[in-house]
């Protein structure tokens, strides 16, 4: 403002540059000397999927859309959790992916929307089927059934395709 008006001073504008720098000063020391602090003020990393299946307390937390999180993962190559060994979301807001090797793909909740979207509470064959809101993976009779992690009745039929890299 000082640059601009010639009514406004010069002191206050160095005045709330002194106190900008001080603060910053201030939490970076905090930051340093207490993890609590760090955690407050930076957050901390929390696990999303934990062995091809998503880690319900810690998805719970996030501001993360289940539909922004499978657009993330589908931008990296991965068709369904079954690839997945461990996905992390960083304090930086990225997301960290750890894969399953090739010969350990195992059947996943798919991601990509055309399946994903193909949910149903009931079952129309008897298969591997993924549970839509928590990935749990088990092999399912025709009919309907609850999953036993989550408790919801809606599964998509699993696929086990190897990624491509």
């Amino acid at each position: 403002d000082p640059m601009f008006y010639e009514d406004v001073g010069i002191v206050p504008a160095i005045i709330v540059f002194a106190v900008i720098i001080l603060l910053y000063r201030i939490v970076t020391w905090l930051t340093g000397k207490s993890k609590k602090f760090e955690e407050f003020i930076e957050g901390k990393t929390e696990c999303l999927i934990n062995d091809g299946k998503f880690s319900l307390s810690s998805f719970r937390k996030e501001a993360l859309a289940q539909d922004e999180f499978f657009a993330e993962l589908r931008i990296k190559s991965i068709e369904h959790l079954g690839q997945v060994k461990h996905a992390f979301i960083e304090t930086s807001g990225e997301i960290s992916v750890f894969y399953y090797k090739d010969e350990e793909v195992g059947y996943g909740l798919p991601i990509l929307p055309l399946l994903f979207e193909a949910k149903s509470k009931i079952i129309p064959k008897d298969g591997v089927y993924s549970c839509s809101f928590c990935g749990n993976t088990t092999e399912q009779k025709k009919g309907s059934a609850t999953c036993q992690v989550c408790q919801k009745e809606e599964w998509v039929e699993s696929i086990n395709t190897k990624r491509i890299t």
